[in-house]
This record gives C-alpha cells, structure tokens and sequence, in this order.
C-alpha cells in the first residue's frame, strides 16, 4: 500500500488538509501500537502461566542439589576441577562475575593510553542555531 504522492501546501485550507490527514493517520497509528502492545502483553501472559510452575520445579530441583553437591563435589571432581558433566548437565560450584582487567596498570592508565587515539579526542560543543 502506498501513500498518495504529497505536496507542499500552497494555502491555508491545503495545510488544514494535511494536518487533518496527519491527525487521521496518527490516530491509527496509535490503534496499531495499540495492538500490538495488547498481543504482546497477551504473549507473556500466556509464557508467564508456562513458565511460573517450570521455575517453581527448578527451584525446587536445585535447593535439594547444592546440598549433595557440596558433599559429593570432592570425590566427583578429585579436588582438581569445580565442575562435572553428569546427567546431560554441567554441575559445579559458581563462578565469579567476569569482569574487565586492564592489564597495564590502573583505570587511570588505561584512561591515559585511550586518550592517545584519535577517536577519543573530546568533542566541541555544537553550535548552538537561532
């Protein structure tokens, strides 16, 4: 569907036109949005009501494993490893949140070394328009 060919108003009634045309085409616009909103908060309803009793199963499933684990770690692992496969799963202890380590020195010089590139220069305030 394409959209009739449009001009620049050359009137006043020619500009109420358009802007009439504007407000029509916004008001469905909104309607879409409108729909769409509602079958997308219909969808996670309906995976909500799925997955709610799921994560309540696997919650229950992994309270009654991290006590055996911390008992059976030692001798499934030989004290040398923090995980196993076992079951079609990789069962371990957790690990740390990975994060980013500057490796030659500090924030501070790797704020120095970045600064040295030409993309990093600091940008001069726009003009401001009358």
């Amino acid at each position: 569907m394409s959209a009739p060919a449009l001009r620049a108003p050359q009137s006043t009634a020619h500009a109420k036109r358009l802007l009439e045309e504007y407000v029509r085409l916004s008001a469905k616009l909104a309607a879409v949005e409108a729909q769409r909103n509602a079958a997308i908060a219909a969808a996670n309803q309906t995976a909500d009501a799925h997955a709610g009793p799921l994560l309540d199963s696997l919650g229950k499933i992994e309270a009654l494993l991290e006590p055996w684990w911390s008992k059976a770690a030692p001798e499934l692992t030989q004290g040398k490893r923090k995980s196993v496969q076992l079951g079609g799963c990789k069962i371990g202890t957790k690990a740390g949140r990975p994060r980013l380590v500057f490796a030659k020195g500090d924030d501070d010089a790797a704020a120095t070394l970045l600064r040295k590139h030409k993309w990093a220069a600091p940008r001069r305030p726009a003009s401001p328009t009358a």
